[in-house]
């Protein structure tokens, strides 16, 4: 992994500026710009304050009259105005950037911390907090689990109005119980001064899905489903059906093409209880998007973490007006991983309260002002547990869209293997134009078998876009 340079290294010059001074210039100087008690401190203390307050590491103290008497009361402005303008062309020159390492931060043991007051790692990770203690920390994931190894002062984030699941990079300083974030060099791949007047998630107006997002682009098969069932920003999506009916697959394709294609979708996929191939299948194709992912061997309260932040970093992408993506491979995972928050009924069984489900699932929506956040979540439908088939009817009943997968299509080979008869969607209206929804219903009335399917896949493979099938359909009258 590449290095980057610690940033108060780029304040170099105006280190070598204020060592020409005396010790009790120094501590004026000190005074005026804001460290507190000066006089308590040696020069290069007094000099190292002076740097992290114009670098915007530390606060200024107000002034104070208090400590021992100094030789000279007065202050050069010209020595404040030189101070001024060596930091902002400093200021003027930095660069930000993303860590290089998408999985975990990196932290080095080369203890280059004293002339700059801390190293020169870049990290990066999500923010989380600790609701019994209120610190705030960075987490990332790694092997499936998670690491939460590096504290954030409270300073930090209420000065770049950082929120949970924020993806945040900076720079290190040592402490007694390992990391701690000393300066935030990005906030979801933006400088910190672009993300402190965005707006929160609860302010955005919903409104119903009114653009498609094409998934056959880069996947042809995927063409069914814009004609059959398009996909619009903003929906709820449950992704139905038995074990081995194809669902991890078709949410393969589905990211495989919104990753090749559209570069104004912020793709994520949160894949719980993954098996370590599985992860493997993913990464290769999550090529412009981010994946979270639990190993099936994590304890619940993994799972429920990574969970959580995978949503709220969903949330905090969309208030910036973007189009996000989330993929949740399975939800049935999920429902699990909540289960120790279960209560128990009066006969003695235990059930899982509905509420943490669909809280997630509800995220989902399109903003009237700009962005969306769209969900698409898997689930089995042959679970015998009765809380899991509760849950399932509770997330049906919210879903604006269903794909019914079947298995009988999948022991076919007949790919997408969704049964369209069951599947159901709604305000398709707004998505499709008057001939392409004269097209679907046309087509959904003529698949009155698994044969007929095959046959519609087939005449959709000899067509090479959406616009040239639906001019040899209409030709067909």
């Amino acid at each position: 992994m590449a290095m980057s340079k610690n940033p108060l290294e780029k304040y170099a010059k105006l280190y070598d500026y204020l060592k020409n001074f005396s010790v009790y210039e120094e501590r004026n100087i000190a005074r005026e710009i804001g460290v507190p008690s000066p006089t308590t401190k040696t020069k290069n203390e007094n000099i190292d304050y002076i740097v992290n307050i114009c670098a915007g590491l530390k606060e200024p103290s107000p002034r104070s009259n208090k400590g021992a008497p100094t030789k000279s009361l007065l202050v050069d402005k010209k020595w404040l105005e030189d101070i001024r303008s060596l930091t902002d062309q400093i200021r003027e020159k930095e660069t930000y950037r993303e860590s290089d390492s998408d999985e975990r931060i990196h932290v080095s043991d080369s203890g280059h911390t004293l002339r700059f007051g801390y190293g020169s790692d870049l990290a990066s990770g999500y923010l989380d907090s600790d609701p019994a203690s209120g610190k705030f920390c960075l987490v990332y994931n790694r092997k499936g689990s998670i690491f939460s190894d590096i504290s954030v002062p409270k300073n930090l984030v209420a000065l770049h109005d950082l929120r949970r699941g924020d993806k945040v990079s900076g720079y290190l300083r040592d402490n007694a119980d390992g990391g701690e974030l000393a300066q935030v060099e990005s906030v979801n791949s933006l400088l910190p001064e672009e993300v402190r007047s965005r707006r929160r998630f609860e302010e955005f107006t919903p409104c119903f899905a009114n653009e498609i997002v094409r998934l056959g682009k880069k996947e042809p098969p995927l063409r069914a489903l814009d004609i059959l069932s398009p996909l619009g920003k903003g929906q709820r999506v449950l992704i139905s059906g038995p074990a081995s009916s194809g669902k991890s697959y078709l949410i393969k394709q589905m990211v495989s093409s919104l990753t090749q294609g559209d570069a104004n979708l912020d793709v994520i996929v949160l894949l719980l209880a993954a098996r370590p191939e599985e992860v493997t299948a993913f990464r290769k194709i999550v090529r412009h998007g981010e994946l979270l992912f639990t190993a099936f061997d994590m304890p619940e309260r993994v799972q429920m973490q990574v969970a959580t932040l995978a949503f709220e970093h969903a949330k905090r992408q969309s208030e910036y007006g973007r189009d996000v993506i989330l993929f949740v491979d399975g939800m049935t995972d999920l429902v699990n991983a909540f289960s120790e928050r279960a209560r128990t009924n009066e006969n003695g069984e235990r059930w899982f309260s509905s509420v943490e489900a669909k809280r997630f699932y509800a995220l989902a929506r399109n903003f009237e002002e700009n962005g969306s956040l769209t969900i698409v979540a898997s689930m089995r439908t042959d679970e015998e547990d009765a809380r899991i088939q509760n849950i399932y009817k509770e997330l049906k009943s919210a879903a604006n869209k269903e794909l019914r997968l079947s298995l009988s299509l999948r022991e076919k080979r007949i790919f997408p293997p969704v049964d369209f008869a069951r599947s159901r969607s709604y305000n398709d209206d707004a998505l499709l134009s008057e001939a392409e929804l004269d097209c679907m219903a046309r087509v959904k009335k003529s698949l009155v078998d698994d044969g007929a399917l095959a046959e519609f896949y087939r005449t959709l493979a000899e067509t090479d876009d959406d616009q040239e099938f639906l001019l040899r359909f209409a030709a067909q009258e």
